[in-house]
């Protein structure tokens, strides 16, 4: 067994094994429970309420729902590739049909117009500095040119240069500045 299966085994093993009997559906129910909303969702969500002064409820979470939905067979839970077809059905009358029949939507951010606009610079002093570690470890040209794909608003590169803006940012604090400490003790 790879080390990487040992360590998925670690994390999640107990918790499959308590929901071995279950369809495999319920068994991802049952771990992203246990670790993806606990650990994850509702942190941020926390985080995200509290730094804007509101106080986040969630509903759907309410111990006797919970419960109910998680003795409901599979296809009450995702039937033709869509989530929650009970709660679409109860809903029908309630909501308009062009919310109850789109796909599940998260919370984006829009990074896409925040790079073309208020972090324009920013990307750009940071990304295509002669001393940047994309322009040292990557081909300077097509950083520059997934740049400015972005800017002109030809294409979406937002998910690109998110990644390249981290990956800077990473190495700065944790490469670039580990080495300067590490010179200045010496």
């Amino acid at each position: 067994m790879k080390r990487s299966e040992q360590q998925l085994g670690t994390v999640f093993g107990e918790y499959f094994q308590t929901a071995e009997k279950t369809s495999p559906l319920n068994r991802m129910l049952y771990v992203d429970s246990k670790l993806w909303l606990p650990d994850d969702l509702l942190v941020k969500a926390d985080k995200m309420t509290m730094a804007n002064g509101l106080e986040l409820r969630v509903p759907f979470l309410d111990h006797q729902l919970v419960e109910f939905a998680a003795g409901l067979p599979d296809h009450a839970k995702l039937n033709k590739g869509l989530g929650k077809p009970l709660l679409r059905k109860a809903m029908r009358r309630v909501l308009p049909d062009t919310i109850i029949d789109r796909p599940k939507k998260g919370f984006p951010v829009p990074l896409a117009s925040w790079l073309r606009g208020p972090m324009r610079r920013f990307t750009r002093d940071h990304l295509l500095a002669k001393e940047s570690a994309c322009c040292n470890y990557l081909d300077r040209g097509a950083v520059t040119r997934i740049v400015e794909e972005h800017e002109r608003g030809r294409t979406d590169r937002s998910e690109e240069l998110w990644t390249l803006l981290v990956f800077e940012l990473w190495y700065r604090q944790f490469i670039t500045d580990s080495s300067r400490r590490r010179h200045a003790a010496a």
